[in-house]
């Protein structure tokens, strides 16, 4: 409706330091939020409590897009142990994480997997995941992109094969295939 609205927790405090968003293909909004020095809020902390303004803890949370009211999933944060940079859904409803130094995370049909650089990644941040419609999968890192094979392998592109810097934040898949 091009109106702006404002996520709040659930004692009603607008909630700052989202990391990452998401609309899911079945109408849902999750938010990620980080720690460190962008995060203002912490969810699942270890005594099952949750608590505010926490430096701690990542949370993901889904957003009711009706009220805009935040409910934490903490259920994520017993397996993801660090923030979400990036999230993406597939058409065929798997969910890709990109963490800031946890490496990468699929979820699907109730099944976690991790991607780390013992796996091939060329670093364990991954700031920008792109999937393809064939089941190939495209993440930008500090040290360069990686991109997985659908026979589950990775290569990776830095300075090396030619990248400007090893940097990548952001990827972009043209209709055309090419990959920018």
């Amino acid at each position: 409706d091009g109106n702006l609205r404002l996520v709040r927790g659930e004692d009603g405090e607008v909630l700052r330091g989202a990391q990452s968003v998401l609309f899911t293909n079945d109408g849902q909004l999750w938010v990620s939020y980080g720690q460190g020095q962008r995060s203002m809020f912490r969810f699942g902390s270890p005594g099952g409590g949750r608590g505010r303004r926490g430096m701690e803890a990542q949370g993901i949370g889904l957003v009711n897009v009706e009220t805009a009211l935040w409910q934490p999933m903490p259920e994520f944060a017993s397996v993801i142990r660090e923030p979400v940079l990036s999230m993406v859904q597939e058409s065929d409803g798997t969910i890709w994480f990109g963490t800031n130094g946890d490496g990468l995370w699929r979820y699907g049909q109730d099944v976690w997997t991790r991607f780390t650089v013992e796996d091939g990644l060329p670093s364990n941040r991954i700031q920008v995941v792109r999937p393809l419609s064939d089941g190939s999968l495209w993440v930008g890192t500090p040290a360069g992109a990686g991109f997985l094979r659908e026979d589950g392998n990775w290569v990776v592109y830095s300075e090396r094969e030619g990248l400007p810097n090893n940097f990548v934040e952001d990827i972009w898949l043209a209709a055309d295939g090419a990959v920018w």
